[in-house]
């Protein structure tokens, strides 16, 4: 497991860090969630107006204020650099790289347990599973850290 714990928990962590990164441009670009599910979901809706996921994701989204989407897109956005950066570390296998990572993940993870507690999507359940899964293989690559990191 150890030579490749490595790049399967960069991958991951880089695609989730990708995701997050663009989510909150396009908050920032189209001002507000909504907008966003609409661009989105657009030609779905002209074909069939009573789309069920439209529907549901327009449904269970909250109206925010301009200033709170604007702290939630610059949050991802800031999250999403620090999170790459730590991934970088981790991959020239150095040890503030598992450990910056370590931390990112677990301040990250009661934000995951309040997506489901809203919206209580398998997919986000899924995502806090692996996510527990990587922060006990980090922190085990923390504590066993000459076997994984050169410094």
């Amino acid at each position: 497991m150890k030579n490749y714990s490595i790049p399967i928990i960069s991958a991951y962590k880089l695609l989730g860090a990708f995701i997050r990164t663009l989510i909150g441009a396009s908050i920032l670009y189209f001002g507000n969630i909504p907008k966003v599910v609409n661009f989105i979901f657009r030609k779905e809706v002209l074909e069939d107006p009573n789309d069920l996921l439209f529907g549901f994701l327009i449904g269970h989204i909250n109206q925010t204020t301009i200033m709170l989407t604007l702290i939630l897109a610059s949050s991802l956005i800031i999250f999403s650099i620090l999170e790459i950066l730590f991934v970088t570390g981790l991959l020239f296998r150095k040890k503030w790289g598992a450990v910056g990572l370590f931390i990112i993940s677990l301040l990250w993870l009661p934000v995951e347990i309040l997506f489901i507690s809203r919206f209580l999507l398998a997919p986000r359940t899924i995502n806090i599973i692996l996510d527990i899964i990587i922060l006990i293989l980090l922190f085990q690559m923390i504590t066993h850290s000459r076997k994984y990191f050169k410094d």
